[in-house]
């Protein structure tokens, strides 16, 4: 959970932060844009090198080496001032690489190591450590300052590489271990038994050489016995599930969550709340904390369908009802509540149900590519709606702004009927012919 934390603190990062930044360092409003959104731009690397280091490594290694990355760039953080204001928004786009990174490989690997038929309740720590790690970020914010948030920052990553070899490896890290030394052990027998042929046949050796290259050619094959599985992700069969799970994370950011989210104190202010605004923001915030314990429970309960559809109706109902309160001046107490409802409903199956769904409809040997993938999706579609949030708040006001987010949510909730499918059908992917497709190979 600790790199959902991070994942969570990097993200929330700002909200903080940039006022503060703008006080003491006199930034300007492109330059706050800039330090705001550009972790969100190269974390759509982040997926990708991940993948990359559990091509190489296993996935407890890759974890360590991203948090060992993350302490340095926290750290490197702190030199910051006006005059390098430019080296702490490259560091920002590092540490955005960092965070990439740790939204593809930490719910696959809690995916991968969770105990069989409960995939859904151990998936949601991961939006749960994220929903932490913004709450904490929100809390500290009001009395800390920008140096110390920092430091914090790098403890957590240098606290998650030194617990991370308390964790179980993977079972996909596992058998491949197991896959090595029993190919290791093949090429052994079948090294004495070509040994043994030829000292037998020595005096016809010409004969004998065809006879080892065939029995070495069988046991290759043995090695193997699902070639189509070492075409990596880019084969007909997967395009329908790679397809859905890209989905699943345009529909979860552009229910406008990380425009909200790095946009708070902004939308408190133009909504009137008197009340600390970095209060209010942990407030809403717990929102998320709350209903993913909840979450867990009704998807094991229910099933992802339900947990889905009421999730993005809820979504629907209180970005409207938000609009609505800052449009005729409800008063200060409705938009809290209506961002508190916003995230509650948002939690219970948008945020979480994304990140721990994509890694269910792949097989082992294609499932760090899928998930980079889709988390890239995810990053690039996180970026442009912070992009664009502002933007539009300003040119068409904020109850249209959420009005299009609430027709996308609607949009959302059509998606879930018909394509959410629950894993005890065959192991969920079945649906898509991913893994029990033995009668067709490239169906």
């Amino acid at each position: 959970m600790l790199g959902a934390f991070t994942f969570g603190y990097v993200l929330g990062y700002p909200s903080p932060v940039v006022p503060e930044l703008q006080d003491t360092y006199n930034i300007s409003d492109h330059e706050s844009s800039f330090f705001n959104s550009v972790s969100s731009l190269l974390a759509i690397a982040g997926p990708f090198v991940s993948h990359g280091l559990t091509k190489i490594t296993t996935r407890k290694l890759s974890t360590f080496i991203i948090s060992i990355c993350g302490t340095v760039f926290w750290a490197l953080l702190l030199v910051m001032n006006k005059k390098l204001l430019w080296f702490g928004i490259v560091l920002r786009g590092l540490l955005g690489v960092v965070m990439g990174a740790y939204s593809s490989i930490i719910p696959m690997y809690i995916v991968e190591i969770a105990p069989e038929g409960h995939t859904a309740f151990f998936g949601t720590l991961n939006n749960l450590g994220i929903s932490i790690g913004l709450v904490v970020l929100y809390l500290l914010g009001n009395w800390l300052k920008w140096r110390v948030l920092t430091i914090i920052g790098a403890c957590i990553c240098a606290l998650l590489a030194c617990l991370i070899w308390f964790v179980k490896d993977s079972p996909v890290d596992t058998k491949v271990e197991d896959d090595n030394i029993d190919n290791l052990s093949s090429e052994k027998e079948v090294e004495n038994k070509s040994g043994e042929e030829v000292k037998d046949n020595n005096s016809n050796e010409s004969e004998s050489s065809p006879d080892i290259k065939i029995t070495e050619g069988k046991n290759s094959d043995a090695e193997n016995p699902n070639p189509s599985s070492k075409k990596g992700i880019c084969q007909k069969k997967y395009v329908k599930g790679l397809l859905i799970g890209c989905m699943f994370m345009v529909f979860q950011q552009f229910s406008g969550i990380n425009g909200i989210l790095t946009n708070l104190k902004t939308l408190f202010n133009k909504a009137g709340v008197k009340v600390n605004q970095g209060i209010a923001s942990a407030i809403s915030s717990s929102a998320q904390v709350i209903t993913i314990f909840i979450s867990s429970f009704f998807v094991e309960k229910f099933g992802r369908k339900p947990a889905w559809c009421i999730s993005a109706g809820g979504v629907v109902i209180f970005l409207l009802l938000y609009g609505f309160s800052v449009k005729y001046n409800f008063g200060y107490v409705t938009p809290v509540a209506a961002i508190f409802g916003f995230l509650f409903f948002y939690g219970l199956g948008t945020g979480p149900i994304a990140w721990y769904i994509v890694p269910e409809l792949f097989e082992a040997d294609v499932r760090s590519a899928a998930t980079s993938i889709a988390s890239s999706v995810n990053w690039i579609s996180s970026f442009v709606v912070i992009q664009i949030f502002s933007s539009l708040d300003e040119a068409i006001g904020t109850l249209l702004t959420v009005v299009i987010f609430a027709i996308i949510s609607s949009l959302s909730l059509v998606f879930g009927i018909f394509c959410i499918y629950e894993p005890n059908r065959k192991n969920y992917c079945l649906r898509f012919n991913l893994v029990y497709n033995s009668n067709n190979a490239d169906a």
